[in-house]
């Protein structure tokens, strides 16, 4: 019989932790998000992350952002990057490191700041 794999355990309070994250920018509102119908982030009406499920997390980044991250982080555990250019990127929060989670947060809500800006 061949042994099974196991699907990465989440780690615990994970989601707990990027929402309460996201909470403490100044002006972040959460509410249903325009593109699925689970939680999201807004900076007033600009919507700059939302889960896909309780262990994947989208966030807006922007294309430069993107790129850069995709050249410099392209093996990184948890990131999924698109097929296309894209300014979202997608982060499996059971396997992303949490230092990189932390900071790739802050990076979509300034550029989503810089947009209203």
């Amino acid at each position: 019989m061949a042994a099974q794999r196991s699907k990465p355990k989440p780690k615990p309070g994970v989601r707990a932790e990027v929402t309460a994250l996201l909470e403490k920018f100044p002006f972040v509102a959460k509410r249903p998000s325009r593109y699925r119908h689970r939680d999201a982030f807004y900076l007033e009406r600009g919507e700059f992350a939302h889960f896909h499920s309780p262990y994947e997390l989208d966030l807006k980044l922007t294309w430069p952002n993107v790129k850069a991250l995709r050249d410099s982080k392209a093996g990184a555990p948890g990131l999924n990057f698109r097929k296309n250019p894209s300014d979202w990127l997608e982060i499996d929060l059971k396997r992303a490191d949490r230092k990189l989670l932390r900071s790739l947060l802050r990076t979509a809500y300034e550029a989503e700041l810089a947009r209203k800006s």
